[in-house]
């Protein structure tokens, strides 16, 4: 059997508001879509206060440190870290989530990345895609100042995000990147 969208919960759907949760991962065998906190979102989520610690693995693409993909729908993220190893042998992995494809806004406050996140293309500290479709993008008081932390693929790959496309702007205000 293919074992695809996997996480604490397999998909978040439109209003998932999640506060204060710690998540100690040891996620492997998962093909496809797979995040510490879910496998796949879908539409308005907040996600405040979460902690990400240990390892997320997967064989194939959509991987993220919270969330393999996002798609339809604001997504904001606030005072949250991911602690953690990130994984996989296709593309689409970023330390908060994968892939992501909306027309509405993304949000990342007083967030830290700190661990490793390997992949083949489309690999970012944050984001491994974003197509925010002409939507507001703001990464506010966010960091990867570990100085174990590191990044690796072959094409696509940036210290926020592996690859930005489409959106109206990208607002970056007090963000600290450092990998070794």
């Amino acid at each position: 059997n293919i074992d695809t969208r996997r996480g604490l919960f397999r998909a978040l759907l439109d209003g998932a508001e999640i506060r204060n949760l710690k998540i100690i991962a040891d996620m492997n065998r998962v093909y496809t879509y797979g995040g510490a906190l879910a496998g796949y979102s879908e539409g308005n989520i907040k996600l405040d206060s979460i902690t990400i610690m240990g390892k997320v693995e997967l064989k194939s693409y959509y991987c993220g440190g919270m969330i393999g993909s996002h798609s339809n729908g604001k997504l904001q993220i606030s005072n949250s870290t991911v602690d953690a190893s990130i994984t996989s042998e296709g593309n689409y992995v970023g330390g908060l989530v994968g892939y992501v494809n909306t027309k509405d806004s993304v949000t990342v406050i007083n967030t830290y990345i700190a661990g490793s996140i390997k992949g083949s293309n489309y690999v970012g500290g944050l984001f491994g895609y974003l197509n925010a479709q002409d939507a507001v993008c703001t990464i506010k008081n966010t960091s990867n100042l570990n100085t174990n932390f590191y990044i690796e693929g072959r094409n696509y790959v940036g210290g926020m995000v592996g690859e930005l496309y489409n959106a109206k702007s990208f607002n970056v205000d007090g963000v600290s990147l450092r990998h070794s």
